[in-house]
């Protein structure tokens, strides 16, 4: 589809899981913007399904708008987006529940962060021929030469 062609097709349909269904949504990203609500700006994103009926996601749920900037999806890429419901809390937090989703994008396997984990492992010294002791090899070691 053509730049031309998209500023005159209709904006995509919401994407409107069932609150008491789990729901999956796959396809092509063919969109990527930014939504506008009375909080905070959100991803919104236009998903071309297999069928090629084209869905909006309004990505303003925490869960959601989270997982999409940690996982950084681009125009072409395909993904699934699972809607998981209402989901409890840990004991002590400010709020009783959340909406959780899970988000997995196709595409090569991307490098892990280990940096993210820990520091940087601490290299290996290098290997200084003068700086070993000999080993001496007490007689009756056997033909190996190992002295145990």
């Amino acid at each position: 589809m053509t730049l031309e062609d998209r500023l005159e097709a209709d904006l995509a349909p919401a994407w409107r899981p069932d609150k008491d269904d789990s729901a999956v949504l796959v396809g092509e990203i063919v969109d990527i913007d930014e939504g506008t609500s009375d909080y905070d700006p959100y991803p919104l994103l236009t998903i071309r399904q297999d069928d090629g009926t084209e869905l909006a996601v309004h990505a303003f749920h925490t869960v959601l708008k989270n997982e999409l900037i940690r996982q950084r999806p681009k125009i072409g890429e395909r993904i699934g987006i699972k809607y998981l419901g209402e989901q409890p809390t840990k004991p002590g937090s400010k709020f009783k529940s959340f909406i959780g989703y899970k988000v997995k994008v196709d595409r090569a396997a991307a490098e892990f962060d280990w940096s993210k984990i820990g520091a940087e492992a601490e290299p290996e010294p290098a290997y200084d021929e003068a700086s070993v002791e000999p080993v001496t090899v007490p007689a009756g070691a056997g033909e190996d030469n190992i002295p145990f």
